[in-house]
């Protein structure tokens, strides 16, 4: 539905993560548009990973990670639409094993986790200039758990919000407002569709002289 919104992007982008990355199409865009740019992609269908490697596999800056980002805890799975190989959500293996009794799911058992801020020390010691999250309802828990001394590393962070803009606001708008984010929403270009948005978020620059310092030493041409 989106065009996840590039023209907010900073203009120079030196590390990216790409939460969500499917068969790697927004990371080839990324680059194209900042060759230098460093990007871990994280993406738990096996089958999409597989083409994701493919269309990433000569490009050494780019750290793939075939695991869902989250923080959940106990044996997990993901359920996957048969006609949308984008359409992956995480859920509890005893749930994905009551959606795949119905036999309308496709089922991956076993699913690695991988918490966002293993992903950015991975990447880089300092700045993450964008996250972009397309991940089918995680965004709650990843952006709900995510240390904010992590998530005040992030630049900016654009995605797709599940469920109401009104439940997004509520229950991780807070957290990024007060982590020092500005937030903005676009809605779907369906009016009738309110259960699906964008959203962007922007962290402000830091008040205070010593947290100026640390940016000026994390981000030189700030």
């Amino acid at each position: 539905m989106s065009s996840y919104l590039w023209e907010r992007y900073p203009a120079k982008i030196r590390a990216a993560i790409d939460i969500g990355g499917h068969v790697g199409w927004w990371t080839r865009l990324l680059k194209m548009g900042h060759p230098g740019a460093s990007v871990a992609v994280i993406e738990p269908d096996v089958e999409s990973f597989a083409l994701l490697r493919r269309n990433t596999t000569h490009d050494p800056s780019i750290m793939l990670y075939n695991a869902a980002c989250g923080y959940l805890e106990g044996p997990m799975s993901i359920v996957r639409d048969p006609g949308n190989s984008g359409a992956t959500h995480l859920v509890r293996s005893d749930e994905a094993a009551a959606r795949a009794a119905g036999g309308e799911w496709l089922v991956q058992d076993n699913v690695s986790l991988m918490s966002l801020e293993t992903a950015m020390d991975a990447l880089t010691e300092g700045l993450i200039d964008v996250v972009k999250c397309d991940c089918e309802g995680s965004e709650y828990d990843i952006f709900g758990n995510v240390p904010l001394a992590y998530l005040r590393r992030i630049r900016c962070i654009v995605g797709e919000h599940h469920g109401r803009v009104e439940r997004f606001r509520a229950e991780i708008g807070a957290r990024f407002e007060a982590a020092g984010f500005t937030l903005s929403y676009v809605a779907h270009p369906n009016p009738e569709v309110r259960e699906l948005g964008m959203f962007f978020a922007e962290y402000r620059a830091p008040r205070s002289a010593q947290l100026r310092a640390l940016w000026r030493r994390l981000w030189p041409t700030r």
